[in-house]
């Protein structure tokens, strides 16, 4: 809050009671900042409403069995079996 005000955002008024009692307004510099906050407000709504379409997609997803693993692109030669001696 002591930032707020020393930036001049926000105004600070001591009653000078006791006990203390301290109101905070916003100043008329930080009323500057309402179209910043507003953009920022629906930039957020957008974005939470883009991470729920994305949950509802997965969702209504159907679900696929895990298919075996394949042998393609190894390297790896099978070993031979060892005849008895």
């Amino acid at each position: 809050m002591h930032e707020l005000v020393a930036a001049g955002i926000i105004d600070r008024h001591d009653a000078g009671t006791v006990p203390p009692c301290v109101h905070y307004s916003i100043s008329e510099y930080g009323k500057t900042l309402g179209p910043v906050l507003g953009a920022l407000c629906d930039w957020g709504r957008t974005h939470m409403a883009r991470l729920e379409a994305q949950d509802r997609n997965k969702a209504a997803a159907p679900t696929r069995p895990a298919s075996p693993p394949s042998a393609a692109g190894t390297t790896r030669r099978p070993r031979r079996k060892l005849s008895p001696a």
